[in-house]
């Protein structure tokens, strides 16, 4: 199946808002903060097609990265750009565009032996409290690792840590039918929002649009008709996370 927009009248029920108010400043998100994680082959197509999309602002972004991290030692500019690089992986134009800074001053402020031994911490804690294993749960826990330490104060990894375990609770069965089900409800569910608990949740309109984008390709990809969301009632939305 090829993950292009459905035709079917989903795109109509997916259609931007164009009255909300966006916060000023918005913050940072990541994949970690999203209601489920879908993981097929549509979504990554999705999440390439956007990077390849905004390579001309990530590469300047990188540069500039670069830059600052050259004026370090050899030794943490050798640690760092690899970071960026997987981190500028998981995040979208606009929250990079926020995040860069924090990583240089990271590069600035966290010694390498530090970095490593947050890590250890969260991956132990993870080894302790996390019952799931498999493929999808190994690989998106190897991800959190590396990137919690990049995106959260030490004073906050665990708490995220306990949040992830519950997003991989919410996400661990990878099925079609299961995964058909977490973007119908998840579609409902920002049909009956109000334009403040939209902007509240997507904090920018670049984030928004891309989730409207995202769940336009996940239709497609499952063969979901404008049909099957009026199936689900607003008594069905409560395991989506968008509540």
């Amino acid at each position: 199946m090829t993950a292009t927009p459905s035709k079917n009248g989903v795109e109509a029920l997916l259609e931007a808002r164009d009255d909300i108010i966006w916060p000023h400043e918005p913050r940072t998100t990541c994949v970690w903060e999203r209601p489920v994680l879908i993981d097929n082959k549509a979504s990554r197509i999705f999440y390439s097609a956007m990077i390849e999309q905004e390579e001309t602002e990530r590469a300047f972004i990188r540069d500039e990265v670069e830059i600052a991290l050259l004026c370090l030692s050899s030794k943490v500019y050798r640690s760092w750009l690899p970071e960026y690089d997987f981190i500028a992986k998981m995040l979208s134009i606009d929250q990079l565009i926020i995040y860069a800074p924090k990583l240089v001053q990271l590069a600035h402020l966290m010694p390498e032996d530090l970095k490593q031994n947050r890590r250890k911490l969260v991956a132990r804690y993870l080894e302790v409290m996390l019952s799931l294993e498999g493929e999808f749960v190994e690989r998106q826990t190897r991800k959190f690792i590396r990137s919690s330490v990049l995106l959260y104060a030490s004073g906050d990894i665990i708490g995220r840590a306990d949040h992830f375990i519950d997003l991989l609770k919410r996400s661990y069965n990878q099925s079609v039918e299961a995964n058909k089900y977490r973007i119908v409800t998840q579609i409902r569910a920002l049909q009956l929002m109000t334009n403040e608990e939209t902007a509240a949740l997507f904090k920018s309109e670049n984030q928004y649009l891309n989730e409207l984008k995202f769940l336009q390709i996940q239709c497609h990809y499952y063969r979901i008709r404008a049909s099957d969301l009026f199936k689900v009632s607003a008594l069905k939305l409560g395991d989506t996370g968008y509540f």
